[in-house]
């Protein structure tokens, strides 16, 4: 409720990115899994420096780490290519593993999560995923692969967590899933720090708004929807 004081603004796409890629690998992708493995190489290629890191992990009953934060193209290359479909899908014990590895990252951080359906065996409950993400921060992207009506209530949820960590969900099939992943390049490429101060006294673990409203006002700056106060 109150103007912070802004110190400083600048690109972001200098600093070093550490990205988390999930793709589930749950039964019901085991068509499509040789083009979603192909795509989100791709995305991997053209996003990552030789200062970037990232991490392959696999979402099925029970969430797999299939390559730690790496900058080494052959490694996440493998990994990628070993994904095997079995089980079902854990969605948000999978952002729960994602957070945990980028945990200790002080540098960019972010998300990107492909899976064509809703969450079906995942232990966390999504108001417990929803508390975790809020704190963590981190841009959560979702690539809601061939929608399925069922779904619609899990895609709901799905894009309200994106949304409160500054990231966003997207629709895809196999026809245009490269371009969708691009589009997530193009918003990391396209992000800005912001650095601000705030007098105002908060007790700990106080949840604290952010909002940045830009000019002209027909521009909207995606942005986590806040923090917990230390």
């Amino acid at each position: 409720g109150r103007s912070g004081k802004i110190l400083g603004v600048s690109s972001a796409f200098e600093q070093p990115i550490s990205v988390a890629l999930l793709l589930d690998a749950s039964a019901s992708m085991g068509y499509a899994m040789p083009s979603a493995s192909k795509a989100a190489l791709a995305f991997a290629r053209k996003i990552l420096r030789p200062q970037d890191r990232c991490s392959v992990f696999s979402i099925q009953t029970v969430p797999r780490r299939e390559q730690a934060l790496t900058s080494d193209e052959t490694k996440i290359a493998a990994a990628l290519a070993s994904i095997q479909t079995a089980g079902e899908t854990s969605i948000y014990d999978s952002l729960r593993s994602a957070i945990r590895d980028l945990a200790g990252e002080s540098d960019r951080r972010a998300i990107v999560v492909l899976s064509d359906g809703g969450d079906t065996a995942s232990i966390a409950t999504y108001d417990e995923t929803l508390q975790l993400v809020r704190s963590a921060g981190i841009p959560i992207y979702v690539i809601a692969y061939n929608e399925v009506p069922e779904y619609a209530a899990d895609r709901d949820r799905l894009s309200y967590l994106a949304s409160e960590t500054g990231g966003f969900l997207i629709s895809a099939n196999a026809g245009d899933l490269e371009r969708k992943y691009a589009e997530i390049e193009k918003d990391l490429r396209g992000q800005y720090a912001i650095s601000y101060q705030i007098t105002d006294a908060s007790k700990p673990n106080e949840w604290r708004d952010v909002k940045v409203r830009v000019k002209p006002r027909e521009l909207t700056a995606r942005t986590i929807s806040g923090y917990f106060a230390p």
